[in-house]
């Protein structure tokens, strides 16, 4: 069986996107906990599954929309839900006029043909349901890690006369047992001190461009008032810095 520590990180880095998925489509708590449950007991049981796996979260994708499915026929509705997913949603595929939404498209396309993906009008259908939805889970995630990220910088400062450390990682294992990672690449967050004396902490956002900690910007209303996006396709997801 693999690891109990390598199954927690596999847990933390995707089971809130795959929890989204899970409820998505089967529109059940209950039925999306045991689904989730099921996937990584799958996992504890099965040590050799994700071997050779280059993209663990578009594997898990594919266990979830398995398992859903694999409850729909055990329920006798699986012929009603395929043709109701079928016919709704936008594929993930179609044509799109933002080079990043394109690009987020390309290689998730890539990365599902590599795993054998079955790419048939259900599954892109479904695609395209849990892109957004996707999306809005792992900028959830960033931001909830970021707090605590933040948090742990309070206390390095309040523990070192003030100011803040040159990266991160001097807040384990003192303040964190282990950084919260990015999670939409599995990598750390980014951090910087800044010139005043604070601090910037940021995620590369869905569009997975490092844009040195600048949020998306939003012109609105008549006098082109300037405000950060709540779109997260629009540049990085930043924290917003409160002094103590």
């Amino acid at each position: 069986m693999p690891d109990a520590p390598d199954l927690a990180r596999l847990y933390d880095a995707h089971a809130p996107a795959l929890f989204g998925v899970l409820l998505q489509l089967t529109r059940d708590e209950g039925d999306t906990r045991d689904l989730l449950q099921d996937i990584f007991v799958k996992l504890a049981r099965r040590p050799g599954l994700l071997d050779g796996v280059e993209n663990p979260r578009a594997f898990l994708l594919r266990l979830a929309h398995n398992a859903a499915l694999d409850l729909f026929r055990r329920r006798g509705a699986h012929g009603r839900r395929v043709e109701a997913l079928a016919t709704g949603g936008a594929s993930p595929f179609a044509r799109t006029g933002e080079p990043d939404e394109s690009a987020f498209r390309t290689e998730l396309a890539d990365a599902l043909a590599e795993l054998g993906y079955p790419l048939n009008a259900v599954s892109v259908r479904l695609l395209g349901q849990f892109e957004g939805l996707a999306k809005r889970i792992a900028q959830a995630q960033a931001y909830q890690n970021m707090v605590i990220i933040a948090c742990a910088l309070e206390r390095w400062s309040l523990a070192h006369g003030g100011g803040y450390p040159d990266s991160t990682s001097a807040l384990v294992p003192e303040f964190l047992a282990k950084l919260p990672i990015d999670p939409v690449n599995g990598q750390p967050l980014r951090y910087r001190r800044t010139d005043d004396g604070r601090y910037r902490l940021w995620s590369v956002g869905a569009n997975l461009k490092d844009e040195d900690g600048t949020p998306g910007i939003d012109v609105v209303g008549p006098k082109d008032t300037r405000r950060i996006s709540n779109d997260p396709n629009k540049g990085d997801w930043v924290w917003s810095y409160q002094k103590l």
